[in-house]
Order: structure tokens, then C-alpha cells, then sequence
């Protein structure tokens, strides 16, 4: 009897239908350290990125004339040629090389009617 007693004493939830988190009665999370430690972690990062954009590296003066600085060194074309390589490969260790006659002999297109 005083197991019934005892077990009665501890409160039972009953579980949520649906979406606990969205709709007419949602449940609000409590907000926690870790919440506040990651928004404050994420604003400091933009921070420093903006902090880093705002400052940059080379002039407008420099920046403008490296595209054509790039374009007659071959960079981009070097790049290019590297990334098709690249993706060639990787094609073919997808999909092996095969000629059209060996995807037509399940045909017997040599084999007449008599």
C-alpha cells in the first residue's frame, strides 16, 4: 500500500501530440548558458568579419587592375583545365568507358532468320 502511495506522489506528464515546439500551445525552451555562450560566440565572428572586410588587404587601386594582372598570366586557364580534369576522372570512376557494340550484342544483330 505505501508503494502505491509513494509512486502517486511523483507527477506523470502526459507526452505532447504533434509539434511540441510550434503552434497555439507550444512549449517554450528555457534559455540556457550554452544558448547565450553560442549567440555571443556568432556575434563576435561577424564582428571580426566585418572588421576584416572593412580593412582590406590591397587598395581599390590595386584590386583593379588584378583580374587583367591574372587573365595574362593563364591562371584561369590553368584552373580550368585542372577542374575538368578533375571531374573527368571522377566521371569515369562512375560510369566505365564502353563502345556502342558492346551495348548493342544483346541485340544478335549478326545472328539472320532461316
Amino acid at each position: 500500500m505505501r508503494l502505491t502511495c509513494v509512486l502517486g506522489y511523483f507527477k506523470r506528464y502526459k507526452s505532447l501530440g504533434g509539434q511540441p515546439f510550434a503552434g497555439k500551445y507550444k512549449v517554450i525552451r528555457r534559455v540556457e548558458n550554452t544558448h547565450k555562450k553560442t549567440a555571443v560566440k556568432n556575434i563576435l565572428q561577424n564582428a571580426r568579419n566585418m572588421e576584416m572586410l572593412n580593412k582590406p588587404y590591397i587598395t581599390q587601386e590595386e584590386e583593379h587592375g588584378s583580374a587583367k594582372a591574372l587573365r595574362e598570366a593563364g591562371y584561369r586557364e590553368e584552373w580550368l583545365t585542372k577542374i575538368k580534369k578533375q571531374n573527368e576522372v571522377k566521371w569515369l570512376e562512375k560510369r566505365p568507358h564502353y563502345s556502342i557494340e558492346s551495348h548493342l550484342e544483346q541485340l544478335n544483330i549478326s545472328k539472320k532468320w532461316e
